[in-house]
C-alpha cells in the first residue's frame, strides 16, 4: 500500500500544521504520536531533547537575522576615491 493510499502525504513539506503531534506520558516514558508512528523516550532524556531543539531554533533564527543584516547593510564606500566622492557629494568636503 502506498503513502498517498493510506493518505499520508508525500513530501514533508505538507506536514506543516497538517497533521497534529500527540504527546502522552506513561510512566517513565514519552510517546510522541502522528498518524501511525511514534516514538518512546525516556523521561530523564526528554529534559535535553528539548533544550537541544531550543539551540538549534535558536542558531537558525541568528543565521536568518545575520543574513538579513548583511543583505540590508547600508552602502560604505572601499577605495579612496569612492570616500572622496561620498563627501563631496555630502558637502564635508569641497
Amino acid at each position: 500500500m502506498s503513502k498517498r493510499e493510506k493518505g499520508l502525504p508525500r513530501f514533508t513539506l505538507n506536514r506543516k500544521g497538517k497533521f497534529q503531534y500527540i504527546i502522552e506520558e506513561k510512566g517513565e516514558l514519552f510517546l510522541i504520536k502522528q498518524n501511525e508512528n511514534v516514538v518512546v523516550i525516556p523521561a530523564k532524556d526528554l529534559k535535553w531533547l528539548i533544550e537541544k531543539f531550543a539551540a538549534i531554533l535558536e542558531r537558525q533564527e541568528q543565521k536568518r537575522t545575520a543574513s538579513h543584516e548583511r543583505h540590508f547593510k547600508l552602502y560604505e564606500p572601499q577605495s579612496a576615491r569612492q570616500q572622496r566622492d561620498k563627501k563631496q557629494k555630502s558637502g564635508e568636503m569641497k
